[in-house]
């Protein structure tokens, strides 16, 4: 029988290992989308392995699939960690996870113990003052609350928190944390000698840089050049990955050979500098893949065997994801495997196309940029990002005189640590991403971008099998394989139009919670949304869930002009409090007492001695009364008001008394354990999302 699809042994297992444990939360949470998604991936996949009669490949996949499973439930119990109530007594090490403002320290305390039991790493934020000041290394011990934290906030996996080991949290003033001098970890004083170097010999920005572009710490870029790089589609660069381990084995491997090094004495010497440079990188998922690819490229050379990428990211993959789990959540890790299935599956057939028109290296590049953009297509779309058509272009441009920039970075970076005369190397390095961060602004700014919404998991599916189609791995005649191509891009466009069309509105409330900082989002049946209360929270549940549009917004402090920055992004041009500075021309100012109309809503803030206690909203028969700050003195004057008003939901915080069973309070209570749950109330939806993370590091 004529081969159909090009089979590998180790690939295939992975992704259906993958897919296990990806699906596994959702799948046995009774999401009915994600449900009839594996059912009917399964059964096609059944299907076509039964029409071919391959018996025993179909129970691997079908057994792997359900491993996955397992290992996700595997990886969620090595995630949980003892509970603490009350203050405990805390001590730990500032990692070189650090960052500050002008307010706090954000750090990720290591060698940590509570209570004088050995814990896993704290992340803490820590309030500053003129006369304490923390460094790298600094031992710190304090008492203050160890909370759990969440590995699943507001929908979103915290990647961050599992490549860290953090699973608490907590917050103290740095004048009641004992400081002491501590040390450096090996690794750490690596970075450090690097950073000072490259920080000494280039403007701050080009610093940041290159620091990144190293080891993959982009906390000291500036949101604006980071966000130039991301919607430029240059932002890979700063990302450590396959490409730089790429970059640096070729070197290695390349320069010892030309200098007729034994072979096996070549391989140990690049197999103990992948392990060195992932050290130096956090052991992070994606430089894990590339190194593991990279050794097996390197031993099929040696033992003179064919190398497979795809066998090969098999065999990486299942490494990875079979000693942390977890793993197979993390975007990074995801993308990465997306980039080396592109490179594999689509790249050959783009070359074929443009090598007859343009250089072979210009084809080379191109088709490699368009390949990874396809295939990454689905994650931009979950982070809510840009498309950038001109993506291509800049790759061109940037990536082939990045291939030569960063082993010529790394290596000088490493010497001048130890070396420091030799720091003036380093200055064309910064000429260098001067001249990128010049073209990430012009390609950010083009007109030629998009910006994705959301893609349900089967469209995702869908996806991956027009790259599958496409590939050299599907061995069909073309005309069957083109119309194959034209029924699943036909499929995909009807079912986003479809999921646009039939989009329903449905009145709902959002509670988002983090460290006492609270919103209230409050969404009609005309799809309007009213914002109570601007958290740092905020951004990031819209990012995670894909709100764009917030109409209004209500304060109950003085509605200050950052307030109003901060929302027009989301399109806010409606402000209102009884307290407005007046140079602000977008807001206006309302009386207590008196009932206020905008769009479908009507709303008004109760006030007694001239103090806002709350304000009571009404929208689609529905009442809602939002107690300020979420906290309610439930007095005869309040219980007086909400016996008059009678309000369907009463919002306050977990540390409120009670307002009697006549109300149906809505609190961080209901949400205490889970962090992120959902409630259906007939025709009303509330969510519940509560962060853990700290700012400037998560």
């Amino acid at each position: 029988m004529k081969r159909v699809l090009n089979f590998r042994g180790l690939f295939y297992p992975f992704l259906l290992f993958l897919f296990g444990i990806t699906q596994a939360r959702n799948l046995y949470a009774g999401n009915l989308a994600v449900i009839l998604t594996v059912v009917l991936s399964l059964a096609i996949l059944a299907t076509f392995l039964i029409i071919y009669k391959k018996f025993k490949i179909l129970i691997v996949l079908v057994a792997m699939f359900f491993i996955g499973n397992g290992f996700f439930f595997i990886g969620q119990a090595t995630v949980s960690a003892k509970h603490y109530s009350g203050q405990v007594a805390i001590t730990g090490r500032v990692s070189d996870n650090f960052n500050e403002n002008q307010y706090s320290y954000y750090v990720i305390l290591d060698d940590a113990t509570i209570n004088g039991e050995k814990a896993s790493n704290i992340s803490v934020q820590i309030s500053k003052n003129d006369s304490y000041s923390l460094k790298i290394g600094d031992k710190l011990a304090f008492e203050g609350e160890a909370q759990n934290v969440s590995m699943f906030s507001l929908g979103q996996f915290n990647s961050n928190y599992y490549r860290t080991g953090v699973r608490y949290s907590s917050s103290a003033k740095i004048e009641n944390v004992i400081v002491s001098d501590g040390y450096y970890k090996l690794d750490e004083s690596i970075r450090l000698a690097v950073k000072d170097r490259i920080y000494s010999n280039m403007s701050e920005e080009n610093a940041s840089i290159a620091y990144a572009s190293l080891f993959g710490d982009k906390s000291g870029i500036d949101s604006e050049t980071k966000s130039a790089y991301r919607d430029s589609g240059i932002i890979h660069i700063l990302t450590v990955s396959g490409l730089h381990v790429g970059f640096l084995i070729a070197l290695i491997y390349a320069g010892l050979k030309k200098c007729r090094v034994n072979e096996y004495v070549a391989f140990a010497i690049t197999l103990a500098f992948i392990i060195f440079y992932a050290f130096l990188c956090g052991f992070t998922p994606s430089v894990l893949r590339a190194g593991i690819m990279g050794i097996v490229m390197m031993l099929s050379k040696l033992f003179r065997r064919r190398y497979d990428s795809l066998n090969s990211l098999g065999l990486a993959g299942f490494i990875i994801c079979l000693v942390r789990p977890l793993t197979a959540l993390d975007t990074g890790f995801l993308m990465s495997v997306a980039c080396v299935c592109g490179i594999v599956l689509l790249y050959p057939f783009f070359f074929r196309l443009f090598q007859k028109i343009i250089p072979n290296w210009a084809a080379t590049t191109l088709s490699i940029s368009i390949s990874v953009q396809i295939t990454i297509f689905p994650f931009l779309a979950a982070m809510g990002s840009n498309l950038n058509f001109l993506s291509p272009i800049i790759n061109m441009l940037i990536v082939p005189v990045f291939s030569v920039v960063f082993p010529y970075l790394f290596v000088v970076a490493i010497l001048s640590s130890l070396m420091p005369f030799l720091s003036v190397l380093l200055v064309p390095v910064g000429w260098f991403f001067s001249a990128s961060t010049f073209l990430a602004m012009l390609f950010a700014n083009s007109s030629l971008k998009i910006s994705l919404s959301r893609i349900k998991i089967y469209q995702i599916t869908i996806v991956y099998i027009i790259c599958l189609v496409i590939s050299q791995f599907l061995m069909i005649d073309p005309s069957k394989k083109f119309l194959l191509f034209s029924s699943s891009i036909f499929i995909l466009s009807c079912s986003v139009l479809l999921s646009y069309s039939t989009r329903i509105n449905q009145s709902s409330m959002t509670y988002i919670s983090a460290y006492g900082d609270n919103s209230i989002i409050l969404s009609n049946k005309k799809g309007q949304k009213l914002l109570l209360s601007n958290s740092y929270a905020l951004d990031k549940y819209c990012n995670n869930f894909y709100v764009d549009k917030i109409d209004y917004y209500l304060s109950f402090d003085e509605l200050k002009q950052k307030d109003v920055d901060d929302l027009k992004k989301y399109g806010t041009n409606r402000f209102y409090s009884t307290s407005v500075d007046i140079s602000i021309d977008e807001a206006t100012k309302v009386e207590s007492g008196e009932e206020e109309f905008v769009g479908a809503y009507s709303f008004n803030y109760l006030a007694k001695d001239d103090k806002i206690l709350g304000v009571s909203i009404c929208f689609d028969d529905i009442k809602v009364f939002v107690a300020k700050e979420f906290k309610l003195n439930y007095n005869d004057y309040c219980k007086q008001y909400l016996d008059e008003f009678k309000p369907d939901f009463v919002v306050l915080d977990d540390k409120n008394s009670e307002v009697g069973n006549d109300y149906y309070s809505v609190s961080q209570t209901k949400n205490q354990y889970t962090k992120y749950c959902y409630e259906e109330l007939g025709n009303f939806s509330i969510e519940f999302g509560k962060i853990l993370s700290v700012r400037g590091i998560d």
